[in-house]
């Protein structure tokens, strides 16, 4: 009986690719190595050879054009997205920021544990190497009013630290806005 190992490397490339591509968008794990949302066959799993190529497969499609790579944020502790951001290659950080790959989902629940410090150090590492990410306010348990003005001035001069502000200033947060949510209130007591 013949095994995938003894097909050619290029048609294994291609099934490997196809499972890739059909289980986006990709996420970090928290060892800042890049998977599948979905789980997959468990291809990669089956031996060194093949897990050696799938990661060479997932990393590349990572950057290439209409795929994206999602990123959860807590607190603008970027650290996750620091260790990733360093480990990638100037040509995965130009292809990157050309696809428009990766997104930030921001989660903001407490304006007392705020990652200021860790924020910074990813806008001045985005500056520094180029990257340019997309930013997404998904969810926040209170007023950004202030938080906007804080991050705006501890960031606001950044490329990075505009997009971020922005997002902020935005208020769709995934459905669900502080903002919205007292308008509601203030009109129920009318």
């Amino acid at each position: 009986m013949a095994s995938l190992l003894d097909l050619p490397r290029e048609l294994r490339d291609m099934i490997s690719n196809t499972l890739i591509i059909n289980n986006q968008p990709f996420r970090l794990t928290s060892t800042t190595q890049l998977r599948t949302n979905s789980p997959t066959s468990g291809l990669d799993q089956t031996c060194r050879q093949f897990h050696a190529e799938y990661a060479h497969l997932l990393r590349r499609a990572a950057f290439t054009s209409g795929t994206k790579t999602v990123v959860p944020v807590h607190n603008f502790d970027f650290s996750q997205m620091l260790a990733f951001a360093k480990g990638l290659r100037p040509h995965e950080v130009s292809a990157a920021s050309r696809n428009r790959n990766l997104v930030v989902n921001l989660f903001v629940f407490d304006p007392q544990a705020l990652n200021v410090q860790s924020l910074v150090e990813w806008v001045k590492l985005c500056e520094k190497t180029g990257l340019e990410v997309e930013y997404v306010l998904q969810w926040n348990a209170f007023d950004v009013k202030t938080l906007v003005k804080g991050v705006e001035g501890a960031v606001g001069g950044f490329r990075e630290g505009g997009k971020i502000v922005k997002a902020l200033k935005t208020k769709s947060v995934g459905g669900w806005s502080w903002e919205g949510y007292c308008k509601e209130v203030k009109q129920g007591r009318k």
